[in-house]
């Protein structure tokens, strides 16, 4: 597809206010260095689920100013963070 890129990185929360008063919750926190702003649509939905996992994201990239949006199409989970040993619950 044309204007489609691959990145890889971890998906990371977004504070309050930190997306520019846009809708994005979570980014992509990319090799190559930059934070790619997730659009809240679609296939990024689900990345959601997938906090402080290694990805690879295959989306469409939009600047708006300083803030760069990522429009998921299509991921792969590399390396989930898994909570066999960790648990809020056990204290």
């Amino acid at each position: 597809m044309q204007g489609q890129e691959s990145f890889r990185g971890y998906i990371v929360t977004l504070p309050d206010g930190l997306a520019g008063g846009a809708s994005a919750r979570v980014a992509l926190r990319a090799e190559d260095g930059v934070e790619y702003l997730i659009t809240p649509k679609g296939m990024g939905l689900e990345l959601a689920e997938h906090i402080n996992a290694k990805v690879e994201v295959t989306g469409s990239v939009q600047r708006v100013e300083e803030a760069v949006f990522l429009t998921v199409r299509g991921y792969r989970v590399e390396d989930a963070f898994e909570d066999d040993w960790y648990d809020d619950d056990d204290r």
